[in-house]
């Protein structure tokens, strides 16, 4: 299962699987050494490692198994577009051209190879035009979250300003 699969997340107990009589399904957060932690109220939907506990008849004819699993984090939905912005000043909020998507990571920019004399702010995303002419690319990273994996984009910008993909 992966986070966000579109799968149901809670256990069916039918006569097709030759469950009989009264069963009850319980959930937990998997704890340090695959052991049963915290007890959920519902089945887990995000991303993580769970412990499902099924226990058939009551009182002295009870028997209770479990499994451990993972719900994996999915890729990430945030998108860097690379369409053309012509910029006469001497900076671009490449932060524009960042949608999460739901994604909640937290977003990097930085230089790669030769700057060129430019310089990009690691947070804002702010990217400041140096004095040589040519080509710079930056590599925009949505760091993972609880339930996203991490994303990077290498964006390529020319001393024109013109955003072109890598």
């Amino acid at each position: 299962k992966t986070y966000k699969d579109g799968k149901d997340p809670e256990a069916v107990i039918s006569e097709t699987y030759s469950i009989r009589g009264d069963a009850e399904v319980k959930y937990f957060k998997a704890a340090a050494g695959d052991q049963k932690g915290e007890e959920l109220s519902d089945a887990p939907t995000n991303a993580g490692k769970y412990w499902a506990e099924i226990t058939i008849g009551k009182g002295s004819n009870a028997a209770t198994a479990h499994l451990i699993y993972n719900i994996e984090k999915a890729a990430n939905p945030a998108n860097v577009t690379a369409e053309a912005v012509a910029r006469t000043d001497s900076q671009i909020p490449l932060s524009r051209n960042v949608e999460n998507n739901g994604a909640m990571g937290a977003v990097d920019y930085n230089l790669y190879g030769d700057p060129k004399g430019c310089t990009v702010d690691a947070d804002s995303g702010v990217l400041r035009a140096g004095q040589t002419t040519g080509t710079v690319t930056v590599y925009v990273t949505v760091k993972a979250d609880d339930n996203y994996k991490e994303y990077t984009f290498n964006l390529t910008c020319e001393k024109s300003f013109k955003q072109l993909v890598n």
